[in-house]
């Protein structure tokens, strides 16, 4: 019932903030992508992952009907991408494969930072495309966000570099939003071996 509530309040305040406000849509999207990661990953300081991986589903039941509802701040974005689908989803894969609660947090700071990073960078910075929308600012961006969340999780440096890398290339081939399942899920593989 909490991630019930959560989820409607959320769409709430994005929906207010689309119709009322001169925000643009993906500044809008984003803010909502970061504050569902930030509030997730401190709710899994204290609930068991298998909440998770039940409320994951959840929510990418909730998100198809909500995908259908006419809400503005969906509609520049139902066509081009799938993430609010795939991002309940890759918390759910992710709580379901990760040794701990700290790999777990990992993975949810991946998703909601590292790619808002990239996101933002990418638009900001002028650079060379290289896949899709997708830049080398946005790239780099993706991959130092990622190894300081590494490297803060393991407490090694080097397992942050050598991460970072495979992870910056799974969000770079990753389409249509299809990088909320596969930064998450690839992380809480990558990161089995530090546990």
């Amino acid at each position: 019932m909490l991630l019930l509530a959560i989820s409607l309040i959320g769409v709430g305040v994005l929906e207010y903030l689309s119709r009322h406000t001169k925000l643009p849509a993906a500044v809008i999207r984003k803010s909502g992508h970061v504050g569902l990661a930030l509030i997730l990953a401190g709710a899994a300081i204290w609930l068991d992952q298998q909440f998770f991986v039940i409320g994951g589903v959840m929510l990418c039941v909730i998100a198809s009907i909500v995908r259908q509802l006419p809400l503005r701040s969906l509609a520049t974005f139902k066509k081009s991408s799938y993430g609010e689908l795939f991002f309940p989803l890759g918390i759910a894969l992710a709580a379901l494969i990760a040794s701990s609660s700290t790999h777990f947090i990992a993975c949810l700071l991946l998703l909601g930072l590292a790619d808002t990073a990239a996101y933002y960078f990418g638009r900001r910075i002028r650079s060379p495309r290289l896949v899709g929308n997708k830049t080398v600012a946005g790239t780099l961006a993706f991959g130092t966000v990622s190894a300081l969340i590494i490297w803060w999780t393991t407490g090694s440096l080097s397992a942050a570099f050598l991460l970072a890398i495979p992870l910056s290339l799974v969000e770079l081939m990753s389409q249509r939003g299809s990088d909320n399942v596969t930064v998450p899920v690839v992380a809480a593989c990558l990161l089995l071996p530090f546990s």
